[in-house]
């Protein structure tokens, strides 16, 4: 599907590709705010920056296994789309893919995923509760910023790497896990998460000291339940 192929196409109300179609280019189908339903072939390996940017009416994407390649802002404000299901040949969720989903409820990470962009998930205020897949090793800036229903995270084991910013605003967060391999967890990754109260990390209270240094990330009353006993804030 070539570049701008049918942006602002606003009757376009579903569609269905075939089998030959291994690529679907930038833009091509931004702004058709009629479109419902998409249907993807396992041929395709490539989506476009902003394909789908601005479609309004579309309410659930299963992205097919082969698909490697996410451009940025690729569903970007789909603001009805309640469930998207992820390939395990996607390794990358780049930066505001699913940008302002306010929608989004039901998010199925597979295995395979190593990283998730720069505010890749922000404004996705539908999401109660996020488990990330086991390959993870990096959370980007802002990755699931103003994500304010979001009640819990199950971080794995294997993951490196929470940047700035990652949880900013998540107003209803209460529960996080975080692995004893995390070498950085930035001090602002959970700003503003007023109503964080526990964090279970797996390692032990010297590897948590030595992770957080002089500066702890956690609101005042969060406590750390180590392996070997609570850090209290």
């Amino acid at each position: 599907v070539e570049d701008y192929g049918f942006i602002w196409k606003t009757d376009l109300k579903s569609v269905s590709l075939p089998d030959t179609v291994t690529s679907i280019g930038q833009w091509a189908f931004a702004e058709c705010s009629s479109l419902e339903t998409v249907e993807l072939p396992r041929s395709l390996t490539s989506i476009g920056t902003a394909a789908f940017l601005e479609c309004t009416a579309l309410r659930e994407i299963t992205l097919p296994e082969g698909l490697s390649t996410l451009g940025d802002s690729a569903f970007s404000t789909c603001t009805a789309l309640t469930r998207v299901v992820l390939p395990t040949t996607l390794k990358a969720i780049p930066q505001w893919c699913f940008y302002n989903c306010a929608a989004l409820e039901e998010l199925t990470f597979s295995e395979g995923l190593t990283e998730i962009g720069y505010s890749a998930f922000y404004g996705c205020r539908s999401l109660t509760t996020v488990t990330l897949p086991a390959t993870l090793r990096t959370l980007s800036k802002g990755a699931f910023a103003a994500c304010s229903r979001l009640l819990s995270v199950n971080c794995p084991e294997g993951l490196a790497t929470v940047q700035s910013l990652a949880f900013d605003q998540c107003y209803s967060l209460a529960t996080v896990t975080l692995p004893a391999t995390l070498e950085t967890l930035a001090a602002d990754a959970f700003r503003d998460c007023t109503a964080m109260r526990t964090v279970v990390f797996t390692g032990t209270r010297a590897e948590w000291r030595t992770l957080i240094g002089d500066t702890s990330p956690l609101p005042t009353g969060c406590n750390t339940h180590c392996a070997d006993g609570v850090v209290k804030k």
